[in-house]
């Protein structure tokens, strides 16, 4: 969470909003060593899973956001250069081992589905890498 905290900092300023799982995230030593304190200059808040992540995404979609998820799924639009993303978009990014959990995949919350093409035999990046 803290390379993608840094990455989401680095290249969008606080025009980004990250949001993470919880508080003690925050405080973890091994996050706030590889956050480069990334986290004090970008935007970051506490969006717990289950209802209040539902009600998130409902908000974000009342905003006029465009809910997207990083995942390989028979719908994922494959990304390129040609790809024309949302100019309002709220991206999800799984967690590195098991992705985005089935119930949200299956929510119909989410808009469109992204896939990043790998040609490698590795079939999958780190979450902040992606």
């Amino acid at each position: 969470m803290a390379g993608l905290v840094r990455t989401a900092e680095a290249l969008l300023g606080t025009r980004g909003e990250v949001a993470l799982h919880s508080q003690v995230v925050l405080s973890d030593p091994a996050f706030l060593k590889m956050s480069v304190a990334s986290e004090r200059a970008g935007h970051v808040i506490i969006v717990p899973r289950g209802p209040r992540l539902v009600e998130f995404l409902r908000e974000k979609r009342c905003e006029g956001f465009v809910v997207a998820a990083l995942e390989q799924t028979s719908t994922s639009v494959l990304l390129c250069s040609e790809t024309k993303l949302p100019q309002r978009m709220v991206l999800l990014v799984g967690s590195e081992q098991h992705g985005l959990p089935v119930w949200l995949v299956q929510s119909g919350l989410i808009d469109l589905f992204l896939e990043l093409p790998l040609l490698g035999r590795t079939g999958s990046l780190n979450a902040h890498v992606a």
